[in-house]
């Protein structure tokens, strides 16, 4: 499913996606977080997604993978590591 939606945003559909898992969002253009309602935060996922002041305040969790990023010095997608590597941060 997830790459189905990737193909459509390669051929310039735009695409609104409600991720259950945050690690979901981090393979958007452009990602917001709403609260109640309210706009939060709009930009590059990777930005919102690793504020952890506003995560905090919205009651969300930080995608494991900039978990991951943060707490040990490199995204595990990038250096081709397992996410196992990670799961216990």
């Amino acid at each position: 499913m997830l790459d189905m939606i990737d193909e459509f945003y390669r051929d310039g559909l735009t695409i609104l996606h409600v991720p259950q898992y945050p690690d979901e969002a981090l393979r958007a253009g452009k990602a917001a977080i709403m609260d109640y309602g309210a706009l939060i935060a709009v930009g590059e996922p990777e930005s919102i997604l690793g504020d952890e002041e506003c995560l905090r305040r919205c009651r969300l969790v930080m995608p494991k993978r900039l978990l991951c990023k943060k707490k040990l010095g490199f995204d595990y997608a990038d250096a081709g590591a397992m996410e196992s590597h990670c799961l216990k941060i």
